[in-house]
């Protein structure tokens, strides 16, 4: 039996319905945010009601729709995507593959190029810099290393104390409490960690 939408308010329960599916931290089915089909239809039924209001003469709660799909950094879908895309952005390929899924999770909103552009950029970021923590840990740091960088732990409460190794630069921040570990001649990768958050994995490292 085909199902038809024709009323306002039965436009409103799916959209309802899609955003709690696709726009929260914990959906119980996650590929439903970047799902193709959804997607597409998530942008038609928002068209329709916008079209339905302008049939009617509510311009003014047409043009609020098309108010409400015009993306921004501050908005909390934006929040939701980034968060969940951060689990399986090193996973998606090209940056056209990261691009493409982008514009799927993101309907019925619309998204400018520079904010795709900045979401890219920051997720990539992002995966770099786990990947520069476990390549930090797991491919520079030997028993030598970790005298070194605990001894500095001991006998230092101010100042900075920095290590350059073969591809991980160590800055040891002890004003801020921070420790930076850059990927600098190879990408550019800079990622920063807590003071006690280093110095516990430095501790449990056993080589």
């Amino acid at each position: 039996m085909a199902v038809e939408l024709k009323e306002y308010a039965e436009l409103l329960a799916v959209h309802r319905a899609l955003m709690a599916a696709r726009f929260v931290d914990e959906p119980e089915t996650p590929t439903l945010l970047g799902s193709p089909y959804l997607a597409k239809v998530h942008s038609g039924v928002v068209d329709e009601m916008t079209a339905l209001c302008r049939r009617e003469g509510r311009f003014g709660e047409a043009e609020r729709w098309e108010d409400w799909r015009e993306m921004s950094r501050g908005r909390a879908e934006w929040g939701v995507v980034r968060r969940r895309l951060g689990a399986e952005w090193g996973s998606l390929g090209s940056r056209e593959d990261k691009r493409d899924y982008l514009g799927l999770c993101f309907q019925p909103f619309r998204v400018s190029a520079e904010l795709v552009d900045e979401m890219i950029a920051d997720l990539d970021g992002a995966a770099g810099g786990v990947a520069l923590v476990r390549r930090f840990f797991e491919d520079q740091v030997n028993g030598a290393v970790r005298r070194t960088l605990l001894t500095a732990v001991i006998e230092q409460d101010a100042g900075r104390v920095e290590l350059r190794l073969d591809v991980v630069d160590v800055v040891m921040d002890f004003d801020r409490r921070l420790v930076v570990l850059g990927d600098v001649p190879a990408t550019g990768v800079e990622v920063a960690l807590g003071m006690g958050e280093f110095v516990a994995r430095l501790v449990e490292w056993d080589g």
